[in-house]
């Protein structure tokens, strides 16, 4: 291997054409390229600027406001991740159930999780019933139980603007969310949803459900007139020659 600085120009150039036919080729294809984003300076699932965690929702159209509901998580990795409900105006940039727009397995405004840490393969049931008001979850195909003995992670919800489904992973993590499109790929679904009157997120759906994902990328914007500590001048000089 040779760094790119020690090319004579014309292989250079032969490696930019590459590229450039690479790239006009993805384009025609209907793929979209974007700049990576900046690296990786926080740890667990601080979601601040900079860093790798990924919050990924549903198309907030989507949101149900009535009904019970439940939806799958697989967890391939055994690193940071949550999965559960949330608004459809969940912030970005803020960790996933640390305010009250979200719940996710006991996260909700900075709560405590419950149950063992999850292994590689094990599938995290998301229940919602919007009838009871209330949120329930189970780890292969069992409730889980509060510290108090109830199968409530979260009881009295409001409404608002309803729900979707939502996860969080950690930097290199990866995990599957099956919202049930397909009711006989759900894992768990007749041992703990089915029975109690629950109905598949996806049921009846004949396309995939469009998914949003957070992205942290450098953001630009106008510096205000006023502001306090920054002057910008923008000076100009013309030489003639």
């Amino acid at each position: 291997m040779v760094p790119y600085n020690l090319l004579d120009e014309r292989t250079k150039k032969t490696n930019r054409d590459s590229v450039n036919n690479a790239v006009r080729t993805l384009i025609g294809y209907g793929y979209n390229i974007e700049p990576p984003d900046q690296e990786s300076t926080g740890h667990g699932l601080e979601n601040t600027r900079g860093d790798k965690v990924r919050i990924f929702r549903a198309e907030r159209s989507y949101a149900v406001t009535q009904g019970k509901w439940y939806f799958e998580f697989e967890a391939v990795t055994t690193g940071e991740m949550r999965v559960g409900w949330a608004r459809p105006s969940v912030r970005s940039d803020t960790e996933l159930g640390a305010d009250e727009l979200a719940y996710a397995q006991r996260w909700h405004v900075g709560n405590e999780p419950f149950g063992r840490q999850w292994l590689s393969g094990d599938v995290v049931g998301c229940m919602i019933d919007l009838t009871e008001m209330n949120i329930m979850f189970t780890l292969n195909g069992e409730m889980l139980i509060s510290d108090s003995g109830s199968e409530m992670a979260f009881k009295d919800i409001e409404i608002g603007e309803g729900f979707i489904p939502v996860c969080a992973l950690g930097l290199s993590q990866v995990g599957r969310i099956n919202l049930g499109q397909n009711v006989s790929s759900l894992r768990y679904f007749a041992i703990c949803g089915l029975q109690e009157g629950f109905e598949p997120f996806a049921i009846n759906m004949k396309r995939d459900i469009t998914m949003w994902f957070s992205k942290s990328l450098p953001q630009f914007v106008p510096v205000p007139t006023d502001h306090n500590h920054i002057e910008v001048t923008l000076e100009t000089n013309f030489k003639s020659g």
